[in-house]
């Protein structure tokens, strides 16, 4: 299922309740599926009753059909992405940029 994905602006922090994650970069990445497109960021516990802690990850909204192809009603870029649903693409995926970043998890944006 393609999606229209907007391109926000980075750095970009977002306060919880308990600390905090930030997304840092977003990358493209040639594989054998396709081009994908993914974020690299940090969440930090820093604010919890339970003690704190922090972790390294990446985001993929998926595979890029369009890359900034338009603008969203914020002036913010807009590219046409297809959800990486197969579980065989995704441990591919997942493996190649824990290869090439230094993130303890891979997450695939689903669809909504």
């Amino acid at each position: 299922m393609a999606i229209e994905y907007e391109h926000s602006p980075l750095p970009r922090q977002v306060q919880t309740i308990s600390g905090y994650y930030r997304l840092e970069q977003e990358k493209l990445l040639e594989t054998a599926h396709g081009q994908v497109l993914y974020l690299t960021g940090f969440g930090v516990v820093d604010s919890s009753c339970c003690g704190v802690g922090g972790c390294s990850y990446a985001l993929v909204p998926g595979l890029v059909l369009e890359l900034k192809h338009g603008w969203s009603a914020q002036g913010w870029d807009v590219s046409r992405i297809e959800e990486v649903s197969d579980p065989g693409r995704r441990r591919d995926i997942a493996a190649k940029i824990k290869q090439l970043e230094q993130v303890q998890q891979v997450l695939f944006q689903e669809a909504q």
